[in-house]
């Protein structure tokens, strides 16, 4: 017990140390803490452990959570009523607490250099031949004949409470419509790509898979979202990242990935935990990468390198419709169901000799963001067929379409080679069309935007058309006149309205 010091404005007598070493340990101290930290006799402290390559943005996201931060030099020489490590590694047994270990992602599921399993292995749980934890969280009672097998000192230190995580979005899948619509993906079906970090990630093996995407998926049928590990945004920044990735939906590096697994439809990832918790959660995986010699036999991770698809050089678009989704590797990964966050807080609070108080609860889960600007250029794919109607297809990259004619779509922010490609600008309402005919000489139809149902397209000959159209977005509409006249049809032939077909979106589109 902790006496609050004179300097205190509430009193407690309790004092909890989060002990974080990498981004992604960091992460999830932050998400499990407030189990104890709502406690009014519990003070939370946060500090860094030292020799991670990872480490660098451990500091900015404590500091974004809001939490107290000690330097790793004081906490050591503090005592405190307990420790809480999201990982195995670093001097923990300088630590004056009773140390409890959780894990970082789903289960144990990696080995390290030496082939023991990372999280349970005796040169991360001993120190001079002694435990160091004071217990060891685990997240199904599977782990505990590994830890009886890799270091039987420490298995009367173990207890099973399952994964809070993975409970916390079970608890949340019913708001998946929030997560789409947040997203903005409408009808369209989310792909999530997930990529761990290191040689042998999905985005170090397939660099051209992103661009792979944006050639073979379009716009308007499918929403992809790419979700970082961590440890990717530590080392490369977000900067980096920016310039490599210019037009990927990317995530940001912490908790609003749970939420977009759950909105999502399909997951192309590999040997990272996001596939575990997408395949628990009912998403169906593809696996674009799968570092077989890194994961421990046996273990849940390595049956789904074993059962999941892998990503081949067919059309993505059959491959994503074959997938199904299944969840048996559930079972073995998380156990105590729904009960996680009572549990571990518990735990924490035996270890503290302080009695729980009130109910568990984990907050609820952000909705996700991404960062990304607006798409300012479009390739597009299009077919006029007998009657009135025109099929188009949007994509962010040179397309692989069996629809017969192509354009480029660009708003003024496109890049200058494309601007000066384009058969189609977009311009806001306002804008002067016919300057930008003129410095743009290969741009045959500019569509002014004049409200979210409505423009006005400027033809190179002068001529003005008038639309207003419904069942979807406006901005499709000048690629649709542009796709027409390039068929040889004639605009007069527009007066009695026309149909687009992209997506699951068909828009009528009328004269006004």
């Amino acid at each position: 017990m902790t006496d609050s010091p004179p300097q205190a404005t509430f009193g407690y007598d309790r004092t909890v140390l989060a002990v974080a070493r990498t981004v992604t340990a960091a992460a999830r101290l932050l998400e499990v803490l407030p189990l104890i930290e709502q406690n009014r006799r519990v003070q939370a402290h946060y500090t860094i452990v030292p020799g991670s390559d990872f480490a660098d943005g451990v500091e900015d996201l404590l500091r974004q959570a809001k939490a107290k931060v000690v330097p790793w030099r004081r906490a050591v020489k503090t005592a405190y009523s307990l420790a809480v490590s999201a990982s195995a590694n670093g001097p923990l047994h300088r630590l004056r607490a009773p140390l409890l270990l959780i894990p970082h992602g789903a289960g144990h599921n990696k080995v390290l250099a030496s082939g023991a399993l990372s999280g349970l292995a005796r040169e991360q749980l001993l120190h001079n031949g002694k435990v160091t934890p004071s217990a060891i969280a685990l997240t199904h009672e599977d782990q505990l004949e590994t830890l009886a097998r890799t270091c039987p000192e420490a298995l009367e230190r173990a207890v099973v409470v399952g994964d809070p995580c993975h409970d916390r979005m079970r608890e949340n899948a019913w708001a998946r419509w929030r997560y789409r619509e947040s997203l903005g993906a409408a009808d369209r079906r989310i792909v999530l790509i997930s990529s761990t970090w290191g040689e042998k990630s999905l985005l170090r093996t397939r660099p051209e898979l992103l661009d792979r995407l944006n050639r073979e998926l379009p716009v308007d049928d499918y929403l992809v979202i790419t979700a970082l590990h961590p440890n990717g945004w530590d080392h490369h920044g977000a900067r980096q990242l920016g310039h490599w990735t210019p037009t990927a939906m990317l995530l940001p590096p912490h908790e609003t990935w749970q939420a977009a697994v759950i909105a999502a439809d399909a997951v192309i990832g590999d040997h990272g935990s996001l596939g575990l918790y997408a395949t628990a959660m009912g998403v169906p995986v593809l696996l674009g990468a799968f570092a077989d010699d890194e994961i421990a036999a046996g273990t849940p991770m390595a049956e789904l390198g074993a059962l999941a698809p892998r990503l081949d050089d067919r059309p993505l678009r059959a491959q994503l419709d074959d997938l199904v989704a299944w969840e048996g590797i559930a079972w073995r990964t998380f156990d105590q169901s729904g009960a996680a966050a009572s549990r571990l807080r518990d735990l924490m609070c035996r270890l503290m000799g302080l009695e729980p108080v009130g109910p568990a609860e984990l907050p609820t889960l952000s909705l996700p963001v991404v960062d990304a600007p607006r798409p300012s250029s479009y390739f597009v794919a299009s077919r006029c067929l007998d009657d009135n109607t025109v099929e188009l297809q949007r994509f962010l990259a040179d397309p692989v379409s069996e629809q017969p004619q192509r354009h480029i779509a660009v708003t003024p922010e496109a890049k200058p080679r494309l601007l000066q490609a384009a058969g189609v600008l977009l311009l806001p309402d306002g804008a002067d069309a016919e300057r930008w005919l003129a410095g743009l000489p290969v741009c045959q139809t500019v569509g002014v935007i004049t409200d979210p149902r409505s423009c006005v397209v400027w033809l190179r000959d002068g001529r003005r058309l008038r639309l207003a159209a419904s069942g979807g977005p406006i901005e499709l509409v000048p690629s649709a006149v542009h796709a027409w006249l390039a068929n040889g049809r004639v605009a007069e032939e527009l007066k009695r309205g026309l149909v687009v077909r992209t997506g699951n979106a068909e828009i009528a589109v009328e004269p006004w």
